[in-house]
This record gives structure tokens, sequence and C-alpha cells, in this order.
């Protein structure tokens, strides 16, 4: 027997029961955005470290070798 789960009453998108299929899709495309944000920060804080001056860098607890091990990954490590 085969049932299908209702849509709430109150607007719910019956999209989604209709197409579960199209849920996976998305899911993985909006995954996958999610991940290019996340490189792109990593990027910009990484660039952004990197022009920091060794008073600052004192400041958030950092040495220069430091700062250099973690400039040196590349955006798509942590």
């Amino acid at each position: 027997m085969h049932t299908m789960s209702r849509a709430p009453e109150t607007g719910g998108d019956t999209a989604a029961i209709r197409h579960p299929r199209r849920n996976g899709i998305l899911s993985s495309l909006e995954n996958m955005i999610g991940l290019v944000f996340l490189w792109r920060a990593r990027y910009w804080q990484r660039r952004s470290l990197s022009k920091l001056d060794d008073r600052l860098l004192k400041d958030v607890g950092l040495t220069r070798k430091d700062a250099a091990q973690e400039t040196a990954k590349p955006f798509w490590r942590a």
C-alpha cells in the first residue's frame, strides 16, 4: 500500500510531494552553491590574514609563521 503525505494546510508546497527527485537535485545544487561561497570566504579571509602586520597578528594570537602556513593552504582545504 502506498500512502502519500499531505502538504500542510497553510500554503504547503505540494511540488515536493509530486516530484521527490526534484528535491534531491535542488538540495545538491544548494550544497554546491554553499560550498562555492565557503571556498570564496576562505580565499578572502586568508588573503586578509596575509596582509596583517605583526602587531595585529599578535592581537589575534598568531605568529607570522602561523599566518604563512594558513595562507599557503588552497581554498578548498580547511
